[in-house]
């Protein structure tokens, strides 16, 4: 959670002064949005494109700190956990054809009553 949070904090202080975006003749770009609790149309700018270069500065911070701790890190390994079987392997699995013929004789039933 606390990952998420700082993450989220890296985009908003990345994004947070964007700009209007204008189109091609240089006029400010807007869209039309309908709000149904008002029930009539309001205007809303149209703001730039989101940049993500955080990503990439902290993915080198990254590979740097693995980097200098992956010796630590292959020494204390901790023993993988072993998976359960999906839930749908629980239960038995009808035939495809099998499944379509109960599907239309199920719809033919009721359509003819």
């Amino acid at each position: 959670m606390i990952t998420r949070t700082l993450l989220a904090a890296l985009y908003y202080k990345e994004n947070r002064d964007r700009g209007h975006a204008e189109d091609k003749t240089g006029e400010k770009r807007y869209s039309l949005s309908f709000k149904k609790a008002r029930g009539d149309f309001t205007l809303q700018e149209v703001k730039e494109s989101q940049t993500f270069c955080y990503v990439q500065s902290l993915m080198q911070t990254v590979v740097q700190k693995a980097s200098v701790s992956s010796l630590a890190c292959t020494l204390n390994l901790p023993k993988p956990v072993p998976c359960p079987a999906p839930l749908a392997s629980s239960f038995p699995r009808p035939a495809k054809e099998e499944a379509v013929l109960s599907r239309r004789s199920r719809y033919a039933k009721s359509t003819t009553k």
